[in-house]
């Protein structure tokens, strides 16, 4: 975990992602590796950065749904790579009680 990463777990009262399931700190882990990788609009995929579209098109990175897709399927998760696919992809509360947010 990189220097601000780890100021930012303490400054919020000593996160740590070893404490999640093993799933979740290979997510998180992988998405943390790539700070400094550009923002990049439609860019990204399972495999890692890559060109975008529209305004995203002449950079190599990550938009955020390219991010969170990346990320997961480091721990062998298929989420989907846009925002809509990755909602859908959610388990559903099947007592309809999940608090909103």
């Amino acid at each position: 975990m990189n220097t601000i990463a780890r100021q930012l777990c303490a400054e919020l009262g000593g996160l740590s992602i070893a404490a999640g399931s093993a799933r979740a700190a290979i997510t998180v882990t992988a998405a943390l590796a790539q700070q400094g990788i550009p923002y990049s609009w439609g860019g990204g995929e399972p495999a890692g950065p890559s060109y975008g579209i529209g305004r995203g098109a002449n950079t190599s990175g990550f938009d955020c749904s390219g991010l969170t897709e990346y990320a997961w399927s480091k721990a062998g998760t298929r989420i989907g790579g846009t925002t809509y696919e990755q909602i859908n992809s959610a388990p559903k509360d099947p007592t309809g009680t999940d608090p909103a947010g």
